[in-house]
């Protein structure tokens, strides 16, 4: 897993449940505020997918390993002011 950076708090250690952000423009905006990296919200849902999906089973195939360099690489991004216009977002496809 990635590290965790101790100064940039994960959601689920402020009690949300739930994405905090309202939006993809939310999100992107905290990401270059730095109050969160993509790394962590990545690991976030990824933790969350560990502890709800054996009883939800809305997932049958990840990718952890590759989840987590994008969001290394989308990071990367964000600090050099080079974001894309999705950069950041994760999906999970249906």
């Amino acid at each position: 897993r990635i590290a965790r950076n101790p100064g940039l708090p994960l959601p689920r250690e402020h009690g949300w449940e739930m994405n905090p952000y309202t939006d993809i423009a939310g999100l992107q905006a905290a990401y270059a505020a730095g109050e969160t990296t993509p790394a962590a919200f990545v690991e976030a849902q990824l933790d969350r997918i560990e502890r709800l999906n054996p009883r939800l089973k809305a997932y049958i195939d990840l990718d952890p390993a590759g989840a987590e360099q994008a969001a290394v690489e989308s990071g990367t991004r964000f600090a050099a002011a080079a974001a894309r216009p999705l950069e950041g977002v994760t999906i999970g496809v249906k």
